[in-house]
């Protein structure tokens, strides 16, 4: 199935249940116009038989009511699969509004390639891809993205996890209206482990149990044997000191007490997955199994330690009622005793916990990568060559290359390649013709190959790099840093990187080398830093203005040129996006002025 059939058929599927949801709707609401009927028809038949017309139709009332409902729960769940449906039509669109944003976080400047590659962010890679539910997914899935050392076993682990559940697209989608159901809010990993690590037990407490115990024992023989006239109202004594030592530990019972309720809250939203995952039918997906192998497979069941904890709740919520809690904690050290059974579930906890949210994370960064494997039937998941230091293998081989995060309506998809013959390509080319956008089609692709998902071309073969950017170049008012001092300080970062003794190669992405400063001085300063490094043990794609560069393909054997053109139609620019070997021969600085009014003399 193509990008295209995809597309047309989750449509109809949306087609689908929103005329389910309408014929839902118009039932629910035929049936809510009985309603007024049924009562009044029962009313007006009490004069001729008495009251049980009456109390038949509050009856059938009651039993419409329920069906009502019924429909509505029906409804709200054809609600969320036209809403998950819908937002899976909107990332084959690009529409992204209608695109969850990820979790907002910093990016980091100084990444060697995170901001100019677009991969976090509004309208980014991770926002295209991300479809976690949690901060701890999202964070997961930025982590792998980001990553700057890609390490060939951990990829083919990863693409054979996501390749399986590219297939399971009921599971990715039932285990996510799951969720929903029970929450819209974003699942707080953090909360459930911040839990683990609430002590909320005072120096006093491990005798305080136990004396309690022993004085409830002790007021309530006191208090029979006083009734009965046996012994004098030393009851009072003892119930004193029982008091007094509940009341000191109130404020730790109150900590622990509210740490619980917390819990309950992110673990209520938490549960649907969690029993999901315990109870799906694995069968022959190997590789999803062992990977939520946790889940079904640990000491304590996710269901066994849900009932403890759903328990605990509701013996901590009967002591919410004043009166209730006084005569349970007046008979007997309920308070206490519940207690020390939340400090016992929370050492059980925390052997389970941190391993549940862990694979969890995990698992939301795979679907993730999944599902746009799903949407995206034709991008392919790369190969990966593990020696690429021999000069007859190529180092970086793509077909019908593309940008993914361009509409299918404006990409322009080219052949490409880097080889120890050719290490260097200087890219040359007019203004807007496209080589900033293929120097970031070079390098999503690359980061998109080492997270382990597939890659937007129809072969994709390459070796393992560590990747550094420079391509969108800011100054910093803060720092006092010009916008030619930090590209130089950038350009730095990658002769440092190219230097270092390291068992994986740079591959570098560079665009309008010193553009900063003037066109003698970027032409001088652009021609050695090339030709520096050349003799360094490196790769990559530099794109310029600068057509006098040009002239060291014939200085530099590892260097050649390629370019992307434009032309002058019907008094407009155009251009086609085609990469081209050779020197660019066209320029269109002047005619871009022109064309906009700008005094050029042509």
């Amino acid at each position: 199935m193509n990008n295209t059939k995809r597309q047309q058929a989750i449509k109809r599927h949306i087609r689908r249940v929103d005329a389910g949801i309408h014929k839902l709707g118009a039932r629910r609401e035929r049936f809510a116009k009985y309603r007024p009927a049924i009562f009044f028809l029962g009313v007006a038949l009490t004069y001729w038989f008495g009251w049980t017309p009456l109390i038949l139709s509050i009856g059938l009332m009651g039993i419409e009511a329920g069906y009502y409902h019924g429909i509505g729960k029906i409804m709200r769940r054809h609600q969320l699969w036209l809403d998950i449906k819908t937002t899976q039509l909107a990332r084959m669109m690009l529409d992204w509004e209608y695109i969850p944003e990820p979790l907002g976080q910093d990016r980091d400047e100084k990444h060697p390639f995170e901001v100019d590659l677009d991969i976090t962010g509004r309208k980014s890679l991770q926002h295209l891809l991300d479809m976690t539910i949690s901060h701890g997914g999202s964070q997961r899935l930025g982590e792998w993205l980001l990553h700057t050392r890609p390490d060939l076993e951990t990829i083919t682990t990863r693409q054979q996890i996501v390749r399986e559940l590219a297939c399971m697209s009921r599971f990715r989608d039932k285990l996510l209206l799951n969720f929903r159901l029970a929450s819209q809010e974003q699942l707080q990993n953090e909360k459930l482990l911040h839990w683990l690590h609430i002590h909320p037990s005072a120096p006093h407490f491990q005798w305080a149990f136990p004396l309690s115990v022993a004085l409830a024992a002790l007021n309530i023989i006191l208090l029979i044997g006083y009734f009965l006239g046996w012994v004098p109202g030393f009851w009072v004594f003892s119930l004193a000191i029982y008091l007094a030592i509940y009341f000191t530990s109130m404020p730790t019972l109150k900590k622990s007490f509210d740490a619980l309720m917390l819990l309950y809250d992110e673990l209520d939203k938490f549960k649907t997955i969690l029993l999901y995952l315990e109870t799906y039918p694995y069968g022959k997906n190997i590789h999803l199994k062992r990977v939520c192998e946790p889940f079904y497979r640990s000491e304590q069941l996710p269901s066994a330690l849900l009932k403890k904890v759903t328990w605990l709740t509701t013996a901590v919520g009967l002591r919410m009622n004043p009166l209730l809690g006084l005569f349970l904690n007046l008979v007997a050290p309920w308070d206490l005793y519940f207690s020390r059974q939340i400090e016992q579930c929370q050492q059980q906890c925390a052997v389970q916990f941190p391993e549940w949210v862990e694979t969890w994370s995990e698992l939301e960064a795979y679907i993730s990568l999944a599902n746009f494997a799903y949407l995206y039937p034709e991008y392919v998941f790369p190969e990966f060559m593990s020696n690429i230091s021999t000069a007859e293998h190529p180092i970086l081989q793509a077909a019908a290359l593309g940008h993914p995060l361009l509409p299918v309506s404006q990409k322009i998809c080219n052949d490409f390649s880097l080889d120890h013959s050719g290490k260097i390509v200087l890219l040359t080319g007019s203004n807007m013709a496209g080589k900033s956008t293929f120097l970031k089609t070079i390098g999503i692709n690359l980061c998109l190959a080492y997270t382990g998902g597939p890659v937007n071309a129809t072969a994709f073969q390459t070796g393992l790099f560590r990747i550094f950017s420079c391509i969108q170049i800011h100054d910093s008012v803060t720092e006092g840093f010009s916008f030619f001092y930090a590209e130089v300080k950038r350009l730095k970062v990658i002769l440092d990187a190219l230097r270092a003794e390291d068992s994986l190669p740079v591959l570098f992405l560079i665009d309008e080398i010193f553009k900063g400063t003037n066109s003698r001085e970027r032409l001088i300063g652009g021609r050695a830093y090339i030709q520096y490094i050349a003799r360094q043990p490196g790769f990559g794609v530099i794109a310029t203005h600068d057509l006098e560069l040009g002239q060291l393909e014939q200085q530099i054997p590892g260097l050649r040129n390629m370019h992307f053109r434009d032309a002058v139609l019907e008094g407009k620019m155009a251009f086609d996006y085609i990469l081209r070997p050779g020197l660019c021969p066209t320029t269109n600085a002047l005619k871009i002025m022109y064309q906009e009014g700008l005094p050029v003399d042509m």
